[in-house]
């Protein structure tokens, strides 16, 4: 009898959703997020973002580099600042290390042009120390860089086992001392906050009033998964161009001023890569510069478009209601009526993850929209009573 299908599916939607809500498959989510980034990405367009990317490229480290290697001189470096606080960014971000001194003129240079500049921002690596990977340590700059520069904020990624970047830390506690990322130093000098505050669901920007203080949301562990906005994340301005007799053409100096000015490689030359979701792969080594996808993050904070997770309760609430949908579908007499209402429900569970995600919440897709199609196959061919 139908009823009797009908229960049987019923139970079977009910047990296989919430079995599926307290045992998330990780490659799920991670599928969905790729899929979802796919499918919302702007393809072939250079984000119009409140960051842009000054790029170290082959010609100034040709007229300014060490021969061999891919850096440029710490008076290479100076020479860049320098004519880069010229055109009026509104804060300046390096991406560039400073482990120990180097030229001692050239530091002295470099040090000379980051105080003149003002507000700029200095990387620091999260290392994990040999062990059990639990412990971990700093790798700063050198005290005369961290002294004169405005700020020092880490920048490391933690890429998943599949080696793709997807998600990133936006504080970390190292040795005691909580730390911010990078992204997050930078976005609040854009915003001219006044204090980081940091809770268990969100961060918050607090400016001085009236202002409204700016809200992002993170997770338990103050991690967001990266919304990855197209191919060029943000425009990318030739360093050459910056120091070139004469001066940057207009264009240089208009996508430069008022922006937060990051410099670093973005050329393959460069070791900083990493594996991202989707197109926004380089063509030649299947990931993005690691200055881009820091770029990405930091116009992801000023914009509020990162992703987070709802609560599980949320997921296993709609993973259940639509298995058990899919089972009752499964127990009508009439097959192309349910069959037409399992591919509505998949298709609607497609459209309302877009819709989520656009909004910044991450939900399973992969699950939401397979599970009734697969609790109504499992149930049309159970034996009928």
């Amino acid at each position: 009898m139908a009823l009797s299908r009908r229960f049987v599916g019923l139970s079977v939607g009910a047990v296989l959703g919430l079995a599926l809500a307290a045992w998330r498959p990780v490659g799920s989510e991670r599928a969905s997020f790729d899929w979802l980034t796919w499918a919302t990405e702007e393809r072939g367009q250079t984000a119009d973002a409140a960051v842009v990317v000054v790029e170290i490229d082959r010609a100034l480290l040709k007229t300014h580099g060490v021969p061999g290697e891919a850096r440029l001189k710490r008076e290479g470096l100076a020479e860049l600042v320098t004519r880069l606080a010229e055109l009026k960014p509104r804060a300046i971000g390096l991406d560039v290390e400073f482990p120990s001194a180097r030229e001692h003129a050239g530091d002295a240079q470099l040090l000379d042009a980051i105080a003149a500049a003002g507000d700029v921002t200095l990387p620091e690596a999260v290392v994990t120390l040999p062990g059990d990977g639990s412990a971990l340590t700093l790798r700063e700059p050198i005290a005369p860089f961290a002294e004169v520069a405005r700020q020092v904020g880490f920048v490391t990624l933690h890429p998943d086992d599949d080696e793709t970047v997807r998600r990133v830390g936006l504080v970390r506690t190292v040795n005691g001392v909580r730390r911010h990322h990078f992204a997050l130093l930078a976005a609040a000098q854009m915003l001219g906050a006044e204090h980081i505050q940091v809770q268990p669901d969100r961060i918050m920007f607090l400016r001085k009033p009236p202002t409204p203080a700016l809200v992002v949301p993170v997770d338990a562990s103050a991690a967001t998964w990266v919304r990855f906005t197209g191919d060029h994340p943000v425009p990318v301005v030739p360093g050459s161009e910056l120091v070139k007799p004469g001066g940057p053409d207009a264009r240089w100096r208009a996508l430069v001023a008022d922006r937060f000015a990051l410099v670093g490689g973005v050329e393959e030359i460069f070791a900083d890569h990493h594996r991202v979701p989707s197109a926004r792969m380089d063509a030649h080594r299947q990931q993005l510069a690691g200055v881009l996808v820091l770029g990405q993050i930091i116009s992801n904070v000023l914009e509020g478009r990162g992703v987070v997770t709802p609560p599980p309760w949320v997921g296993g609430l709609l993973l259940t209601a639509l298995a058990m949908a899919g089972g009752w579908l499964a127990g009508t007499r009439r097959l192309m009526p349910a069959l037409a209402g399992v591919v509505a429900l998949a298709a609607l569970a497609v459209l309302g993850s877009i819709h989520e995600f656009l909004g910044g919440v991450l939900v399973d897709a992969a699950l939401l929209a397979g599970l009734p199609p697969l609790v109504f196959a499992v149930v049309r061919v159970w034996p009928a009573r």
